[in-house]
């Protein structure tokens, strides 16, 4: 569980780096007007609308994101119950096996 949150966490750092880069890009090359207007008091309607979609797109992900990171750990917690790993991980004998394909070429 502390994972999963740390993910939602750092995806919502993300999405807020991605506010502010676009607030920037908006100060330098679109709109007239200070910077803290364009980031937080006096946005722009069409900018509103984008960066709450990226916001909300963002944030989305990180819920799916943790809900599979949350899926696998459960399977890992039940494939090591069943101590499947040791099956599904058998190291190769790459020896044995180049002898028994030159064996069954020989016959």
């Amino acid at each position: 569980m502390k994972k999963r949150k740390k993910i939602f966490y750092i995806i919502l750092f993300f999405s807020l780096v991605m506010w502010t880069i676009d607030s920037v890009l908006d100060f330098l090359f679109f709109y007239k007007g200070t910077f803290w207007e364009l980031l937080l008091f006096k946005v722009p309607p069409h900018e509103l609308y984008i960066r709450s979609f990226l916001l909300i797109s963002f944030l989305i992900f990180a819920f799916i994101l943790s809900k599979v990171y949350g899926k696998l750990k459960i399977e890992e917690k039940k494939a090591n119950e069943l101590d499947i790993k040791k099956y599904l991980y058998k190291p190769i004998d790459f020896y044995k096996l180049y002898r028994e394909i030159y064996n069954t070429l020989e016959s």
